[in-house]
């Protein structure tokens, strides 16, 4: 039964949230508080009398329609007058802003000025934007050393996503002790995948002594969760252990989101009758499904059998 292998990679620029470039002609559509409602409404009130953080929340109601239509321009601009008084999630918004170029034109310029600005008060997210601008090459010449400095900053203030992306990097540099560490963080504080990153190191004894049954407790964690890869590697457990009645019901689970691996393992139990009645078109069904998906091993498979 196939287990998967520990593959860790630099996780690409997220999805930005969105928008415009922030100008001061936001009057005329503004004013028409009939447009506003709820908490947009209270908002307007105050950030109409300079106060930052009813105008970064105003923009925020913008970008995600809360109390009021959706409006890019808006929400830019109401995020430009808070973050140029220093409100660092503003800064932090519009970084995302001109990174997604939606309302404004791209502009990687602004995104790491931005950042950096929210960077310099210790914003969780802001630093970690910095380290994706550092690792990229995102408005910024690409500096690995300055990227790790700000992850590591990122992930110290208790980020999870940047305490698992530390993680990564430390596992894809060589250092499987120092991302032992930093997925244990982020797996404590329930993230699925460091879960089954922490699953994968006690099972291969990589950054920790072996320990099946760790490995097999943080993959139910994530399997909880929903984690496919997580769902096939706990019923790969079971299965070696001889328990495919607790083995295929997770296989089950994990194929039934696409995942590769549970399709042919799946199929191999319905092949061999194990924790299931043997059915040979229903592992057929399974293997050509994993094989659509681009598994040779599935292919193959099919093709013996046939």
């Amino acid at each position: 039964m196939k287990l998967t292998l520990l593959s860790l990679t630099l996780m690409a620029l997220t999805a930005w949230p969105t928008e415009s470039l922030a100008s001061t002609t936001h009057q005329e559509e503004a004013t028409n508080t009939a447009n506003l409602s709820g908490k947009a409404l209270n908002y307007y009130k105050y950030a109409t009398k300079g106060d930052a953080e009813a105008q970064y929340q105003l923009g925020n109601c913008y970008l995600y329609g809360h109390g009021v239509e959706i409006n890019y321009k808006q929400a830019v601009d109401w995020l430009t007058m808070a973050a140029n008084q220093g409100h660092p999630r503003a800064q932090c918004d519009l970084a995302v802003c001109y990174a997604n170029g939606e309302g404004v034109d791209v502009d990687e310029k602004q995104v790491v000025y931005w950042y950096k600005k929210a960077a310099d008060q210790n914003d969780p997210l802001a630093l970690r934007g910095m380290y994706l601008c550092y690792a990229m090459g995102t408005g910024v010449e690409v500096d690995e050393d300055k990227a790790l400095e700000y992850l590591i900053r990122s992930a110290e203030t208790g980020l999870v996503i940047a305490q698992h992306e530390l993680g990564v990097e430390y596992y894809n540099t060589g250092n499987p002790v120092a991302a032992y560490e930093w997925f244990v963080k982020a797996a404590e504080q329930g993230f699925a995948r460091s879960q089954y990153e922490l699953g994968l190191l006690y099972l291969d004894g990589e950054g920790v002594a072996c320990n099946r049954e760790q490995a097999a407790m943080w993959f139910e964690k994530a399997a909880m969760q929903g984690h496919a890869g997580a769902m096939n590697n706990l019923a790969a457990i079971y299965a070696q252990e001889g328990n495919y009645e607790f083995a295929v019901p997770w296989l089950e689970r994990s194929a039934n989101l696409g995942y590769i691996e549970a399709l042919y393992n799946l199929a191999m139990c319905y092949k061999e009758g194990k924790g299931v009645e043997k059915n040979l078109d229903k592992a057929k069904e399974l293997l050509k499904i994993a094989a659509v998906k681009g598994d040779y091993i599935s292919a193959a498979e099919l093709k013996n059998m046939k």
